[in-house]
């Protein structure tokens, strides 16, 4: 059963129901809610998850004992050798280890293998410069498609990512596209000729975009935070301890090309946000306090370092945020925003301000489909004269 589907099921459950359920043990139904609680920690939904979790304690003293023998039984059985020890089946990989450069030439000479031989493959009909042809358009329409194909054997492998052509195409679709700075184009020589850019990073597309720092425009930045907040004993209560309810609430962020970008504080989760993140979020979006979208202009440095002005329903006041783009880990590139500092200007006396940001959490970008697909048509006809 699907995570929404199992929360549908559990919503409107009552003790009554519980008791009277013609399939199901109460202990069935904690394990349930033990497992929903687990899918909403997982997700960054704490209080939520603590709800879940207190539901399944008062059915069941013993379900987390129950839900960690369940996931015992899904694992595989592990193999006993005759030394005594177990092996599990699983053999630990070290791809630190892993020279990329000299696997893929070895790739260079490689053939398609059909898995079924009485089948033909048609792709081996094809000559290479068709086959790079093809990963070129699946580059400019859908990368993760591009990877993909490429990752599908040696030969589509060494003809997607051993070649200079695929990772130029990649730092020509990216980097025209990113906006610096007018001094930062002045002081460090940034200029749109990537070919010129490319010298800096040894002549080397495909370490030029590992390297240099990108805003992605093909989805949205969001920061989970979450904190408890004391609650109130009743009026005649002897309780010691005071009861909490863990808060969370949510950042969006997202930029275009054309040097803007909006904001958005909310309770709201991703799922109630990213349909209606647009530039026309005044016709998607209510009126309440929590869906108040900033909109303002956002500039970076070559080394990552990214600065918006926002302004909104606060209009006295212009918000100021600075960022750093770094990886989101080994094979993460220019994934996340990291807190630098969150100002404000006040309009009317220009006077200057921070705000406090030691609980403030990173965003990670968050791709979205249905926002790549409005670029799309754009980027293959830039990139017919690349």
């Amino acid at each position: 059963m699907s995570n929404d589907s199992l929360e549908e099921s559990l919503k409107y459950l009552t003790l009554e129901s519980i008791r009277q359920h013609p399939t199901k043990t109460k202990e069935d139904i904690a394990l349930e809610f033990f497992e929903l609680g687990s899918n909403k920690e997982q997700a960054g939904s704490l209080s939520e998850a603590i709800d879940y979790y207190r539901k399944a304690y008062k059915l069941d003293e013993k379900v987390d004992l129950r839900y960690r023998e369940n996931l015992v039984k899904s694992l595989p059985t592990p193999e006993r050798r005759k030394d005594g020890s177990v092996h599990n089946g699983f053999t630990k990989l070290d791809l630190s280890k892993i020279k990329v450069k000299p696997l893929l030439e070895s790739f260079h000479d490689a053939v398609l293998h059909p898995i079924d031989e009485d089948k033909p493959i048609w792709l081996e009909t094809l000559p290479d410069e068709v086959i790079s042809n093809i990963l070129e358009i699946l580059i400019c329409s859908d990368t993760p498609s591009w990877f993909n194909f490429a990752m599908s054997c040696r030969k589509l492998a060494w003809l997607g990512f051993g070649q200079a052509a695929s990772w130029r195409r990649l730092c020509m679709l990216v980097y025209p596209k990113q906006v610096y700075d007018d001094s930062e184009r002045v002081l460090n020589g940034v200029t749109a000729d990537q070919w010129q850019m490319v010298r800096i990073w040894d002549h080397s597309w495909h370490k030029m975009l590992s390297e240099r720092p990108f805003i992605k425009y093909n989805g949205l930045y969001i920061s989970v935070v979450n904190y408890q907040r004391e609650g109130g004993r009743s009026e005649f209560s002897n309780q010691w301890n005071l009861p909490f309810r863990m808060i969370t609430y949510y950042r969006y962020y997202r930029f275009f090309p054309d040097g803007s970008c909006q904001k958005l504080l909310t309770i709201m989760q991703p799922q109630e946000v990213v349909p209606k993140f647009y530039r026309n979020w005044r016709q998607l979006f209510g009126t309440s306090e929590w869906e108040r979208v900033y909109e303002g202009t956002w500039s970076m440095t070559v080394d990552g370092h990214v600065r918006c002005h926002c302004s909104g329903p606060v209009p006295m006041y212009t918000f100021v945020d600075e960022f750093q783009i770094v990886n989101g880990g080994k094979y993460a590139r220019h994934h996340k925003l990291n807190w630098k500092r969150m100002g404000f200007v006040n309009k009317e006396t220009l006077d200057e301000g921070d705000l406090d940001i030691s609980n403030e959490r990173s965003f990670a970008f968050s791709r979205v489909k249905s926002y790549s697909e409005h670029e799309t048509r754009d980027f293959i006809e830039d990139t017919h004269s690349i």
